[in-house]
């Protein structure tokens, strides 16, 4: 799915911005639902959180790992913690 014109600011190379600005066109997307109709609905909610164009917006790795589709799966004594990505990385200001 492509997301709305504002959040094409978060991209730091002004060609890129400008590219994904004028040369694709707004889509609203096709819901998870219609593409996979047999899909468990919280695997359909997961990946459209982990597909969302903007990071700021995006799911965490521990919000996804907490997520009710890995309940099974997940056991917070049994993970390891890094630095968020906003901590390892600088990302560039708007140009």
């Amino acid at each position: 799915m492509t997301d709305s014109l504002p959040l094409c600011w978060c991209l730091c190379c002004c060609q890129a911005r400008n590219y994904v600005r004028t040369s694709i066109p707004y889509s609203a997307g096709t819901p998870f639902t219609q593409l996979f109709p047999q899909a468990d609905p919280l695997a359909l909610d997961l990946l459209r959180r982990m597909l969302t164009f903007a990071p700021e917006k995006r799911i965490t790795v521990e919000e996804a790992l907490a997520h009710p589709y890995f309940k099974a799966l997940h056991d917070p004594a049994d993970e390891v913690c890094a630095l968020s990505h906003r901590q390892m990385f600088l990302f560039c200001a708007i140009c």
